[in-house]
């Protein structure tokens, strides 16, 4: 049983960094994001072993719900960035382009 609690406790901690992931992805910290998903990869793959107690497996299945909720509105942040840069940058290569063309 303390296996079981433990791989819940561990579930708890990725939910909890999941959470502060979303946080500086929401304030535009891409940084922390990837120190942080690195902390989430090491915490998964410490633990290994899947409880066995049907209580124990509805509280890991709800809270790997909530992480993959979380995770679904990083990878959206994500995406709204990388088209935040990529406008940013075709404005960037606009005004290249006319300062080629008029500023000769």
């Amino acid at each position: 049983m303390a296996s079981q609690s433990a791989y819940c406790s561990v579930m708890e901690q990725v939910l909890t960094v999941t959470q502060e992931m979303l946080r500086n992805a929401e304030q535009d910290v891409w940084d922390r994001v990837a120190e942080l998903e690195a902390e989430r990869v090491a915490l998964l793959q410490d633990h290994g072993s899947l409880p066995s107690v049907e209580a124990e497996i509805a509280r890991a299945a709800n809270l790997v719900q909530q992480i993959q909720a979380l995770n679904a509105q990083l990878l959206e942040l994500g995406k709204q960035q990388i088209k935040s840069i990529s406008g940013e940058r075709q404005h960037i290569d606009r005004g290249r382009q006319a300062v080629a063309a008029y500023g000769r």
